[in-house]
């Protein structure tokens, strides 16, 4: 049995079932919740009270003010799967909290000097930051965002308009880009 950290902030536990012939496997958790199956039947777990688990059937775990526990079967071994889920406020650790503040701070400094940079008219030298900073954060859509209003400003606007389709694509929800996007084809 063991605990497996996802990005997302959800742990997975993964633990053993039993098949026909073999005891069955028992739940406790230090805590009230709720067990939901795969296929979507809540049963109320009461704290320390043995709840049966089915072979073969992933769970996930929920309790107010703690995170979730996703319980996945994987082999015939186990009797019991004891549980203590984590509280809200203790996740993510300090580490972890430390590592994504130095993150989003390095991340909002190199977009405020892209932005200064763009401001005194060295378009060429902002691309090659904002260029340098999407390998580091691939993800955040913002960036297509900020290269899209480069490209305009550059009167690339046919490369604007792809960049920030695929950066609304990533993030409907980007009013800014949405808007560009609006801008650049109404003209």
């Amino acid at each position: 049995m063991a605990y497996k950290n996802l990005k997302n902030g959800i742990f997975i536990l993964t633990v053993s079932y039993c098949v026909t012939g073999m005891a069955e496997t028992l739940l406790r958790s230090q805590v009230d919740g709720t067990l939901v199956s795969e296929a979507g039947e809540s049963i109320a777990v009461s704290a320390n009270a043995p709840v049966p688990l089915e072979p073969a059937t992933a769970y996930s775990f929920e309790s107010t003010g703690n995170v979730p526990v996703y319980i996945v079967p994987q082999s015939p071994k186990t009797s019991e799967i004891k549980i203590s889920p984590v509280p809200v406020k203790n996740w993510p650790s300090l580490a972890t909290q430390e590592k994504i503040d130095t993150s989003l701070n390095e991340l909002m400094e190199s977009i405020l000097e892209i932005q200064e940079l763009l401001k005194s008219g060295n378009r060429e030298l902002a691309s090659n930051k904002l260029d340098s900073l999407i390998k580091i954060y691939p993800s955040v859509s913002y960036l297509g965002f900020l290269r899209a209003s480069i490209l305009v400003l550059s009167g690339r606007n046919g490369e604007a308009v792809k960049e920030l389709e695929a950066s609304i694509a990533k993030h409907p929800q980007n009013k800014r880009a949405v808007d560009l996007l609006r801008k650049i084809k109404s003209r």
